[in-house]
């Protein structure tokens, strides 16, 4: 039976080995296959072996001597390959470890696949895990093994970094195409506190947005001082990935320091638009942007500067953020400068929050202020509906054509019996538009 314990694990691991077999480039030249070529990448065949005294190497032999006297009978067809490192898998022992060690060299990549998957599972689910390390430590620091980083991710999801970080760093300090990216993937598998200087060391290698965003995940995970300090570091980046996937890390968390650091980020305008629009995404967005936006200290201009952010990118966040943005809006409806106010009842009605929100537009559909109408009415067509279209007969006689006409579009889907008087007041505007269409709904209403 699996241990409740090590579901999660189990998980992380499954992961990793899906990770480890997408990406197919680790260190040096392909291995030259009769059959076209494995897709593993492998140093030169004239790279240097490693010493044969550590204990890994020794199982690594002894795994050759038992495929030599047939207790693997090398199969060469893939499914029985395949079935073979399966009934091994459901039966652990010293022995079948060994045996498996044997096709981590198969040049068919999906047999090594399923070779690793099945030393990981015997590792965590038996008192075979060291044993199973020493193979892949042994593998790993090979130079001239192919699937280096395939060994890499799953010793990874066996060992709490004790013995495997040491081995991360001397990998990973290499200029190798592909390898930091099996590094930081192992690293955030190990989530632990002493890969922050490794992963520090590291960053200036990394070239993928995902590598990076993997890296700095990994810090607001472990989320110690020294971890919280690179990240916030780079907030202030110029280059515009670190800071992207930085704001990104910090904002995975709604609340402590991370947040602290974002507001002053945002408030000192060190974000770019790109950073910004990761944030107002986030679930720490509402808390960041809520507390730029009760700074009394806060230029109108940044103000609108926040809310347009908002306005263009929240609407891509989970709904619970959507709703939690609305609220941080609300106060501003009522705000005296009127450009705010706009702003504000844009955002509103452009982030697609749930819930009814119409009571808060009514009192802005009366406005003296023709602009603020009409924003608050752009945004209020969303909230009408049979119980909420009624404070839009009252603009029907409006002064400004596009408002009058919006409105009787808006609530024509609603308009009855008990609105005949209103609409046969339309009727007498010299506005032929707005005459066409009351006659039109009082023939409906009537039939």
């Amino acid at each position: 039976m699996i241990n409740q314990k090590n579901v999660l694990i189990i998980a992380a691991f499954l992961i990793a080995g899906a990770f480890s077999f997408m990406f197919f480039k680790d260190s040096g030249k392909k291995h030259e296959d009769i059959a076209g070529g494995s897709p593993f990448v492998a140093p030169s065949s004239q790279a240097v072996k490693r010493s044969t005294g550590d204990t890994g190497k020794k199982i690594e032999n002894e795994s050759a001597q038992y495929a030599q006297k047939g207790n693997i009978h090398t199969p060469t067809d893939l499914s029985s390959k395949m079935r073979i490192v399966n009934e091994l898998r459901e039966n652990p022992s010293s022995d079948s470890v060994k045996q498996l060690a044997a096709f981590l060299d198969d040049r068919e990549s999906s047999v090594a696949q399923e070779a690793f998957d099945s030393l990981g599972y015997i590792g965590l689910n038996s008192d075979l895990k060291q044993m199973v390390l020493d193979i892949l430590i042994n593998k790993i620091t090979d130079d001239g093994y192919g699937y280096r980083g395939a060994a890499l991710l799953t010793a990874a999801s066996l060992d709490d970094g004790k013995q495997i970080l040491p081995v991360i760093e001397k990998y990973g300090s290499s200029d190798d195409e592909g390898v930091s990216t099996y590094a930081i993937r192992a690293m955030s598998l190990l989530d632990s506190e002493d890969s922050v200087p490794v992963i520090a060391g590291m960053l200036g290698k990394l070239q993928s947005s995902d590598d990076i965003r993997t890296a700095f995940g990994t810090l607001a995970t472990i989320n110690t001082p020294e971890a919280t300090a690179i990240l916030e570091k780079n907030l202030h980046s110029q280059e515009q990935a670190l800071q992207q996937e930085s704001v990104w890390a910090l904002a995975l968390s709604p609340s402590g320091h991370h947040v602290e650091y974002l507001v002053k980020a945002v408030a000192s305008d060190d974000l770019t638009p790109e950073s910004m629009a990761v944030l107002a995404k986030s679930q720490a967005g509402p808390a960041v942007f809520g507390s730029i936006l009760q700074r009394e200290d806060m230029s109108t201009d940044k103000i609108n500067q926040v809310l347009k952010i908002i306005e263009e990118n929240t609407v891509l966040a989970p709904g619970s953020v959507r709703s939690e943005t609305a609220t941080i809006i609300e106060p501003l409806l009522d705000n005296p400068n009127p450009e705010i106010q706009i702003s504000a009842i844009r955002a509103l009605g452009k982030i697609g929050a749930s819930g009814d929100k119409s009571s808060l537009l009514i009192p802005k559909l009366q406005s003296d202020n023709i602009q603020i109408q009409r924003e608050a009415l752009s945004t209020y067509a969303q909230y009408s509906t049979p119980n909420t279209y009624k404070p839009l007969l009252d603009l029907f006689g409006h002064e400004d054509m596009k408002i009058r006409r919006s409105a009787l579009l808006f609530a024509s889907p609603f308009l009855d019996k008990s609105d005949i008087p209103t609409v046969e007041g339309v009727l007498r505007q010299n506005d032929p538009y707005m005459s066409e269409q009351a006659q039109l709904i009082l023939d409906k209403i009537n039939k």
